[in-house]
């Protein structure tokens, strides 16, 4: 909901409402009055804020804008930036205002390298996206969340992260970094999804991750095999997205828990390849697309023919994004 077409009564009802609530506030900002009761309700509740930042915006007296929202909300703890248009935010400074952060999303036109130091007293963070990190100042920050489960971030060098046993969802847009160290430094490691990763040259690292259900491999165009599973009768979805040069994808076959799979843009295989996911029972959504045509138009008559959904298992499951 957004903050700006809520009453003040809207907003006091909100404590009493049960289950999850959000709220936008617009890179227009919002009215310094109606930002005061919301800190009010955040004592009672928790809410998570997504705030949208035009840095060319600038607060006046009756409203605030951009990052000077968090001196009127001392009580948020889970906050969600996105930033537009064509002014970087340069520092996240006016968060140091805030008591407690527990869950903290940075996305769109932010500095390279900007400073987490204003946010590294907040060791309760469960949950930390940053679009264009991590270099080594804003990793040793991060590193220092033992709390952390949730982590999302463009690059990640392993050899220099402790240990975090209760982190299981791992998103890396760009690199990661000594890969070979992953199921050591997040033994419980649920999700997996790597976007890019031209430094990693052996995948078999996947093998090892033994609690490992859900796994996501975007726009890697140099895998080749999908390595074996450690616990294949786990997963619960795999993707393949944008990753032509997969010849072999025999590890599939042995999960028979499945629900949704995906691959795309494939050159090496052929729907003949894929015949033994008619053996997986609990298999509903796939979704497979090849260079050839003519194998595009085999592939949707075998979906169809076993019954399961021809579409992204993401969309389905609203558990993960649609390919870029």
């Amino acid at each position: 909901m957004n903050l700006n077409t809520l009453s003040k009564d809207d907003l006091v009802q909100l404590q009493y409402e049960k289950g999850e609530v959000n709220i936008t506030i617009e890179k227009k900002g919002a009215n310094k009055a109606l930002l005061k009761i919301l800190n009010e309700v955040l004592a009672k509740k928790d809410i998570a804020i997504n705030l949208v930042i035009d840095n060319r915006e600038h607060s006046d007296d009756e409203s605030a804008k951009g990052l000077d929202i968090a001196a009127f909300l001392p009580n948020l703890k889970r906050l969600s930036m996105q930033a537009v248009l064509t002014v970087a935010i340069e520092s996240i400074e006016q968060l140091a205002i805030v008591e407690e952060i527990t869950q903290l999303k940075v996305y769109g036109f932010i500095k390279n390298g900007i400073s987490l130091q204003p946010i590294e007293r907040f060791q309760n963070i469960t949950t930390f996206e940053l679009e264009n990190g991590l270099n080594k100042k804003q990793q040793k920050i991060v590193d220092s969340y033992a709390s952390l489960e949730s982590l999302q971030v463009s690059e990640l060098t392993l050899s220099s992260f402790a240990r975090k046993e209760k982190l299981t969802k791992l998103r890396i847009h760009k690199n990661l970094i000594d890969a070979d160290r992953l199921a050591e430094v997040m033994p419980g490691l649920r999700f997996l999804s790597l976007e890019g990763c031209k430094k990693i040259s052996d995948f078999t690292f996947i093998s090892s991750l033994k609690q490992v259900t859900e796994l996501s491999i975007r726009h890697i165009k140099h895998i080749a095999d999908l390595p074996d599973f450690n616990n294949p009768s786990i997963m619960n979805t795999v993707n393949l997205i944008n990753s032509p040069n997969i010849k072999n994808i025999d590890s599939i076959f042995a999960c028979t828990s499945l629900t949704g799979f995906m691959a795309t843009e494939l050159s090496k295989l052929n729907t003949a390849d894929f015949s033994r996911l008619s053996e997986l029972k609990n298999l509903k959504n796939v979704y497979i697309t090849f260079k050839n045509k003519a194998e595009n138009a085999s592939i949707q008559e075998f979906v169809e023919r076993n019954g399961w959904g021809y579409r992204q298992p993401g969309l389905a499951s609203q558990s993960q994004q649609t390919p870029k």
